[in-house]
């Protein structure tokens, strides 16, 4: 592909369901750039769509990637791509696709908050307190474990992963990683050099299961019925990643029938744009489960999110400008 050409202002179009201050651009390469945002709808018209060369957010269509003849980068600002949006943009071969990672860190944390919250009963306790229950005798009874020593398995080597793999190490828990349908057995605290294992035998050794894979037709149902009768009854299995690489009908199953000790889910199967007060993430009642932590697709959020996100824009924007290489350009036929 050519180099993109400066001899005018570069147009770059904002497409998010997510909420841009427009402030944070008013002077960001004004000389360079002219920056519009809109709001994913279909029935709106786009100024000056043909001139298009850069769009940012994680919503297109084909009929408007058609008009965007000079349409060169789009740029997703955040982990991973939606698939109805993969499918849009194959159609433009020489189209270059990237994302960002800058909120790796916060769903890490996020992963490591329901571990914590799962090992140390940190939600019955609460309760306990609550009802006026006498917590101290009865924690004498309820198995409280720590994280040291205790075998993690990071289903997915990306961003996330490795920023798990190094928190991790803080907690003294021993990693066994699985990457690019490659199984690698890292033990950090005896620093013993990479074995490759298969998924299978991760899955029946770890005390812990952290999925953090890219969406794709190959991690679409990973964990079913299969893979939770090789998991310990004492493990935990944790979601951050996308709802559907586990088989939502096989969790509920091995949460309700006690065949894992419990999960800790962020990401779910029914999302809509529409807010309803009956529509639920989940088809199964999760909510009736004991042995199950809950939080709603909310683990890339933190108080340096606005901040760390259009700063990864701006650098993004910055490196097209200088004729830099763009980084994390994705892949569509593999989905990541």
């Amino acid at each position: 592909m050519k180099n993109l050409v400066i001899n005018r202002k570069t147009k770059v179009l904002f497409f998010s369901t997510s909420p841009y201050d427009p402030e944070q651009f008013k002077t960001f390469m004004r000389d360079k750039l002219d920056i519009s945002f809109y709001k994913p709808n279909t029935k709106q018209k786009i100024k000056d769509i043909e001139k298009t060369h850069i769009v940012i957010g994680d919503w297109f269509t084909k009929t408007m990637l058609r008009k965007a003849k000079n349409l060169k980068y789009f740029f997703i600002p955040y982990s991973g791509i939606p698939p109805k949006l993969i499918d849009i943009l194959k159609e433009k071969k020489e189209l270059i696709v990237s994302n960002t990672h800058y909120n790796a860190d916060f769903v890490a944390e996020h992963a490591f908050s329901l571990m914590l919250t799962l090992a140390r009963k940190t939600i019955y306790l609460d309760q306990c307190m609550r009802c006026d229950q006498i917590p101290h005798i009865k924690v004498k009874k309820t198995n409280l474990f720590s994280l040291r020593e205790k075998k993690l398995a990071i289903l997915g080597y990306g961003y996330i992963g490795r920023s798990i793999e190094k928190k991790a190490k803080v907690f003294g828990m021993k990693p066994l990683i699985y990457h690019k349908q490659k199984s690698i057995c890292t033990d950090m605290l005896s620093n013993e050099k990479k074995q490759k294992k298969e998924l299978k035998l991760i899955l029946s050794k770890s005390d812990f299961i952290v999925v953090c894979l890219p969406l794709t037709e190959k991690t679409r149902g990973l964990i079913g019925e299969n893979e939770f009768k090789l998991i310990k009854p004492s493990a935990y299995i944790i979601n951050v990643s996308r709802g559907e690489i586990i088989q939502e009908k096989a969790l509920y199953n091995a949460l309700k029938n006690n065949t894992i000790a419990g999960a800790g889910i962020d990401t779910w199967y029914n999302y809509t744009t529409k807010i309803s007060a009956t529509k639920q993430l989940y088809n199964y009642p999760f909510n009736k489960l004991k042995n199950i932590v809950m939080s709603p697709h909310i683990a890339y959020r933190s108080d340096l999110l606005e901040t760390c996100r259009t700063n990864s824009i701006k650098k993004y924007l910055t490196r097209v400008i200088m004729e830099k290489k763009v980084e994390n350009i994705i892949d569509l036929k593999r989905g990541y």
